[in-house]
């Protein structure tokens, strides 16, 4: 090989290295911007995900509180010792006479609380009368829980019934604030 000829492959190479360098440049500063624009898009990406996650946090505290709401509506009707204890207290000296008991429906709450009603009502001294589900069907269209109704008579309103509504409206007023018994409306109805 002459000098001619090495001076050329000399130069060639210089270019190529040159060219290769100047490639390597490129691809680093092409990777290095979009490694740039890929961080930028992840951010957005992050802070939409996290917006999207206090919506979702927020939607499900709201569902959990009207579950709850829900689960306390929907729980058995139950009357505690307390309420109990003083209803037959404050009916031990008042006069006693039949009181019925009817229900609408065969749901399982309804029929307990009847029940528990039915066994109240005797503990205070009450003869009763008639235990029943006085219109044989079940009103769907009404929500649970179902009318549960005392029934003291018909006519003249017996000495019995004041004292025995007293004590009724009393039960609701001593329902505590975490009870989800929710108490007696009393309606006194006369024919």
């Amino acid at each position: 090989m002459t000098a001619d000829e090495l001076q050329r492959w000399a130069s060639i190479l210089r270019w190529v290295g040159l060219s290769v360098t100047a490639i390597g440049l490129a691809i680093t500063f092409g990777s290095h911007f979009i490694a740039d624009k890929l961080l930028v898009a992840q951010r957005v990406d992050k802070a939409k995900a996290q917006e999207r996650l206090k919506l979702s946090e927020a939607e499900l505290e709201a569902t959990k509180a009207k579950t709850a709401e829900l689960a306390f509506r929907l729980a058995p009707r139950i009357l505690s010792a307390e309420q109990r204890a003083n209803f037959v207290k404050s009916l031990s000296q008042a006069p006693k006479g039949l009181v019925g008991i009817a229900h609408i429906g065969l749901l399982v709450e309804t029929v307990n609380f009847s029940t528990e009603l039915r066994k109240l009502l005797e503990d205070a001294g009450f003869t009763i009368s008639s235990y029943e589900n006085p219109l044989g069907y079940v009103i769907t269209a009404a929500p649970p829980p179902w009318l549960v109704a005392i029934i003291v008579g018909t006519g003249e309103t017996p000495p019995h019934v004041a004292p025995l509504l007293r004590a009724l409206s009393a039960i609701t007023q001593s329902a505590p604030p975490d009870n989800h018994f929710q108490g007696f409306k009393v309606h006194h109805f006369r024919r």
